[in-house]
């Protein structure tokens, strides 16, 4: 692994860990066995290194996202949700830093992130006005649809740990520590049945 690589994998997971205030360059440097004078030479600082983590990551969800072909709405609603079903198989990091950036108001979330996920929900939104138009789909609100299923994929990563955990001790019923077998069929059909006319 190029030495790039490995300082940009080793800041996301500490980020993904411990946010993005609790996160310093040293940390990075020692856990990417490099020395921080590198990774200042590719990044001015840590915010310009925290941004290209999110460049990364939503330019993979985005390349998923116009990968899809299909303009049959439920088909690409479907094509959506696994979207982000599977980048979160590829990589939870994403979920947890945007739980970490959800919960302190978006305080470290670059301008860019912003764009590209409004991109992502624009995406949404031309799926959703293709199903009203052809009959498919109610009126809904875009943002509501794309908060069920990022939200919904952002718990479910988030919240695996804890579950898991918590269900040893039988601390947890049964049903609150079992997944879906296919969380994006899971998803995509709740939504489906309540967007279908």
């Amino acid at each position: 692994m190029k030495k790039l690589d490995l300082i940009l994998t080793k800041a996301k997971t500490l980020f993904a860990q411990k946010g993005f205030d609790a996160t310093t360059m040293d940390e990075i440097a020692r856990e990417a066995e490099v020395n921080k004078a590198l990774i200042y030479y590719y990044f001015k600082d840590k915010e310009s290194l925290y941004e290209e983590i999110f460049k990364i990551i939503l330019k993979g969800i985005l390349d998923k996202l116009y990968s899809i072909k299909t303009y049959e709405p439920r088909e690409a609603l479907f094509e959506y949700v696994k979207a982000f079903c599977e980048y979160a198989k590829e990589d939870e990091a994403f979920f947890k830093i945007l739980m970490y950036e959800i919960s302190s108001s978006g305080k470290h979330l670059p301008d860019l992130a912003l764009e590209l996920l409004s991109k992502a929900t624009s995406f949404l939104d031309e799926i959703l006005k293709e199903g009203i138009n052809r009959g498919v789909f109610k009126n809904v609100n875009t943002l509501t649809v794309h908060f069920l299923i990022v939200g919904t994929v952002s718990f479910t990563v988030c919240s695996r740990n804890i579950r898991n955990t918590k269900s040893k001790t039988g601390i947890l019923p049964e049903f609150l520590t079992k997944e879906a077998k296919s969380l994006c069929d899971e998803i995509f059909n709740i939504i489906v049945k309540g967007l279908e006319r």
